[in-house]
C-alpha cells in the first residue's frame, strides 16, 4: 500500500469517497482549539463534505457539513507528527527564493505539490503561512 504524505488540493483531487482523511481549512483554525486548522473529515457518496469540530461548550465532538476543506492528506499511517510536518508554517526569503518551514520549525526539503514555482508575499499569506522578513 502507498502511503502519501503530502497536501492535495480539493479541487484538483478528490480522496475516495467515506475513506477518512485529515483535512485543512483556513475557516478551522481557531486559536483556543485548532490553531493548525486540521480535522478527520470524508467525502460522502453525495460529494459533501463532513467533519469532526470540537464543541467545548459540550465538551465532545460534532459533525459539520457547513465548510470544507481547503486540502487533504491521507489518513492511513499517519501520526501526528507526519501530519504537521508537511504543513508550511512559516517562509522566509533567503537569497534568491523562499525556504519554507514546518510548523515544527524545521525547512523543507521539497517544494509543496501543486505550488506555483515563483510565488508572492501575499499569496503566502493568503494561504495561512508566516511570512519572516
Amino acid at each position: 500500500m502507498k502511503i502519501e504524505l503530502q497536501w492535495n488540493d480539493v479541487q484538483a483531487r478528490k480522496p475516495e469517497p467515506c475513506e477518512p482523511v485529515i483535512g485543512y481549512s483556513p475557516e478551522w483554525e481557531c486559536e483556543d482549539f485548532n490553531a493548525a486548522g486540521i480535522r478527520e473529515c470524508f467525502l460522502t457518496d453525495e460529494g459533501n463534505w463532513l467533519s469532526a469540530k470540537w464543541d467545548n461548550d459540550q465538551d465532545c465532538w460534532r459533525t459539520d457539513d457547513r465548510t470544507a476543506p481547503t486540502q487533504w492528506m491521507n489518513l492511513v499511517g499517519m501520526t501526528p507528527s507526519k501530519i504537521f510536518q508537511h504543513r508550511v508554517k512559516t517562509a522566509c526569503h533567503e537569497g534568491t527564493g523562499w525556504v519554507l518551514y514546518s510548523a515544527d520549525g524545521e525547512p523543507l526539503e521539497e517544494w509543496p505539490k501543486g505550488w506555483p514555482e515563483t510565488v508572492t508575499t501575499a499569496w503566502l499569506r493568503s494561504r495561512g503561512v508566516e511570512v519572516a522578513v
